[in-house]
């Protein structure tokens, strides 16, 4: 949560937390499941296999504030003008960050 800048808007300990990001335009809610079976991105021709992005200005800060914070991150890769790189949550799911 901290680590990419979540704040704490909720919290039903041990079984769900809601966060916010910057101005409350992105919320999420986490709630704790039993026999999570992870979903495959469908393949497709543009190499697109991550469900969620989060947009930064900056991507070389972000990807040197995740790694100082120790995150499961790949390297910065372009993308047709578009920069961006991995992170993994501690499940393994994974997410990108780009610019």
């Amino acid at each position: 949560m901290d680590m990419l800048g979540f704040e704490l808007v909720h919290e039903d300990e041990p079984d769900a937390y809601t966060m916010k990001l910057g101005d409350r335009r992105v919320m999420i809610c986490l709630v704790k499941c039993e026999q999570i079976e992870q979903p495959r991105f469908p393949k497709n021709n543009y190499a697109v296999d991550v469900y969620y992005n989060f947009h930064t200005d900056n991507v070389d800060a972000a990807y040197e504030d995740l790694l100082k914070k120790g995150a499961n991150i790949g390297e910065i890769q372009n993308y047709d003008g578009i920069r961006g790189f991995d992170v993994r949550d501690p499940d393994g799911n994974r997410f990108g960050v780009v610019t």
